[in-house]
């Protein structure tokens, strides 16, 4: 046992080291990333030599495994792939110590990014973006990161696991400085998209952590939340050219249905896609996953995203509830859905996929998080 212990170091420094090159805006692309992804998960694998999975358990994750490297063969598109060797490495891992450790090498990393790009050490990345509801152009800096919804979308994941980590702790002064913050970003990334979504989710873990009757509520929408925004996604792109509130709607999302609306109108999403839409960003998680990796890796996260779901509910993980359902509002409006690195809510797949032995850190309960409900 004292042996495991100590190689589940390795997973935490892999997903410590990778998380870190993400919060870099590193790529696929890029050798260094690479290098430290290899090493890494060199690491990491020293602590599958000590595990004994299960039958059940490896065909739970080995089909993803399976479909992840037929799309990177097929397609050259990694997010499946890694996703799934990710979440090989999951059994028996502290939850709460995981995301510890992504939330650190996040903040890290965005901080990092910022002071760099600001005393001139990399480019702010400044680009002039058209506004059509002020028709004109306003100018946007993504402080080194590849796009300004890039930057604004590193600081809401970086928000999101600290709410989760500091859930007690949370009162109006979080709420405030939250804001703050989310109001000063706005004012260089302007990221629409961004910006609202976090306030949505701040609110939120506010209410949750509040309100009693809110916080019993949130396990039992997960799976009608997440169907519904599905159905949502591919039928506002099905009607887009057919409705006028859908291309209304399709303009205060810049584009984003529009180009669902072609892809899905001229191609059908095959059971392993092809590299037909690898230049194509589709904000929209759902969206993307079907039309960049296909159908069967999208039956597979459904099906486990709706049992993870069933499982928080019947053991009313509020905390995890709540991260599910802001990973699950941001998934409709970005392309982060199957991303772990990104969609961090994944990590709870480990409770269906691995036997209950995994460690769910502190969950406190009822009784203590009321008394803890101060402003």
């Amino acid at each position: 046992m004292n042996v495991i212990i100590k190689l589940d170091t390795f997973v935490y420094l892999f997903f410590f080291l990778i998380s870190f090159c993400k919060g870099l805006s590193l790529e696929f692309d890029s050798k260094l990333y690479l290098l430290i992804y290899t090493l890494g998960l060199i690491l990491a694998c020293f602590r599958l030599i000590k595990l004994k999975y299960q039958k059940r358990e490896i065909i739970n994750v080995g089909i993803l495994l399976v479909v992840g490297m037929l799309v990177f063969f097929v397609s050259n598109e990694t997010t499946v792939l890694f996703t799934a060797i990710a979440l090989m490495f999951l059994k028996n891992i502290d939850i709460k110590k995981l995301i510890s450790t992504l939330f650190l090498s996040r903040l890290m990393a965005f901080i990092l990014m910022l002071v760099a790009s600001i005393i001139g050490i990399i480019d702010m990345n400044e680009v002039s973006f058209y506004r059509s509801s002020i028709g004109g152009f306003v100018t946007r800096y993504s402080f080194g990161y590849s796009t300004p919804n890039l930057t604004h979308s590193t600081f809401n994941l970086i928000v999101m696991m600290y709410l989760y980590l500091f859930f007690e702790k949370i009162n109006i002064k979080t709420i405030i400085v939250v804001f703050f913050m989310n109001i000063m970003l706005y004012r260089f990334t302007d990221s629409r998209t961004g910006f609202y979504v976090l306030i949505i989710i701040v609110v939120l873990f506010y209410f949750v952590k509040k309100l009693k009757k809110v916080r019993e509520k949130i396990p039992t929408i997960l799976n009608v939340l997440f169907l519904v925004l599905i159905l949502i996604s591919f039928l506002v792109t099905y009607m887009y050219g057919k409705v006028n509130w859908v291309y209304n709607l399709d303009e205060l999302l810049t584009g984003r249905i529009r180009y669902m609306s072609i892809t899905f109108n001229n191609y059908q999403p095959g059971l392993i896609n092809k590299n037909d839409y690898s230049r194509i960003i589709f904000d929209n998680g759902f969206f993307d996953l079907i039309y960049k990796s296909g159908i069967l890796a999208f039956i597979w996260f459904v099906v486990v995203q709706i049992k993870t779901n069933n499982y928080i509910k019947s053991n009313k993980l509020y905390k995890e509830a709540i991260l599910t359902c802001t990973f699950f509002i941001y998934s409709f409006f970005e392309s982060y859905y199957a991303s772990s690195i990104m969609n961090i809510s994944l990590i709870f797949f480990m409770y269906v996929l691995f036997s209950q032995k995994n460690k769910m850190g502190e969950v406190k309960s009822e009784k203590s998080i009321d008394n803890n409900s101060s402003l």
